[in-house]
């Protein structure tokens, strides 16, 4: 059962990938404009340098690499509104909102893919899913909510996810693996280029403007431009080797990476990020944590 370690490394280092982003979203760039720009113009680098690589398999019918690049526009329409709601949220809390989404997964897989799972992997799923809601909670005892109003949109995110890896699913099973990730790459790029086109060269000079900071260039240029191209790889393998109900379970368990990571350097001795270490707020966050972790063991073991 390797696509278990793949799965979980996956959501360790999409873990750092949250932060990575939020650092880039909230310190280095002046609005997602550049964002979306940087990140439509790597997917077609990679989209179409893959292709070249790797030419299309003439075995496979137009109508499957339709569905594969389809898959591309609902999980980059859905990372465009996570990353809107993330420059103005905290990262320890959109994360998990938006990862959500296996439990969708769950129920597009057993109803469109074939797959099947126990009731108690159905339970698993959702002690999974519920802990990562309660990480998002916040406010005092008497005033809690969830994200305000950034939650529908976070939900909406989640759900446009939940298809594109469903029907990701489904092209990984009938197109070469390399062929998904290049279609699959360039659908991506597709919500991104109609967001911001009509500003292009505003976000392109914003750009530009923040590569000249030298933190800011490393964030951009070594953290969204190689490592986050890594992450998506490596979540791509977890997703051909096993169910992808399952896998999605696995992957989205990032959002407790995220609050270990975003509450380390968020310490007095690193002080790279400022989550709110409220006492309160740990205690809330590591039993959700706790409910995370039994969940995903339990979809592991079971």
């Amino acid at each position: 059962m390797g696509w278990i370690a793949v799965g979980l490394t996956s959501a360790a280092v999409s873990g750092v990938l949250s932060i990575i982003d939020k650092q880039t979203l909230s310190k280095y760039l002046p609005s997602v404009r550049p964002f979306g720009l940087l990140l439509s113009v790597l997917m077609l680098f990679w989209g179409v340098g893959t292709l070249i690589a790797v030419p299309p398999s003439p075995d496979v019918s137009a109508s499957l690499f339709a569905i594969t690049i389809l898959s591309g526009v609902f999980l980059g329409a859905g990372l465009l509104i996570y990353f809107y709601v993330l420059r103005i949220e905290e990262v320890s809390r959109t994360s998990p909102v938006f990862h959500t989404y296996p439990a969708i997964v769950a129920v597009l897989g057993v109803s469109f893919l074939g797959e099947t799972l126990s009731g108690l992997q159905w339970l698993a799923v959702l002690l999974t899913i519920a802990g990562a809601i309660l990480i998002s909670i916040r406010g005092s005892p008497g005033n809690r909510s969830i994200l305000g109003r950034s939650f529908g949109l976070l939900i909406l995110a989640s759900f446009l996810a939940a298809v594109g890896w469903v029907t990701s699913k489904y092209a990984l099973e009938n197109v070469p693996f390399w062929n998904v990730f290049a279609l699959r790459s360039l659908g991506s790029a597709l919500p991104f280029l109609l967001f911001f086109s009509r500003n292009a060269s505003e976000s392109l000079r914003e750009l530009l403007l923040s590569l000249k900071h030298p933190v800011g260039r490393i964030y951009i240029i070594g953290g969204e431009v190689f490592y986050a191209s890594f992450a998506v790889w490596l979540a791509l393998v977890a997703v051909s080797l096993g169910p992808v109900s399952i896998v999605s379970a696995l992957i989205g368990t990032r959002p407790v990476f995220v609050f270990l990571y975003s509450s380390l350097l968020s310490t007095a001795r690193w002080r790279v990020m400022d989550e709110p270490l409220s006492r309160d707020i740990l205690v809330t966050k590591t039993i959700a944590i706790v409910m995370v972790m039994v969940g995903v063991g339990a979809i592991s073991i079971l």
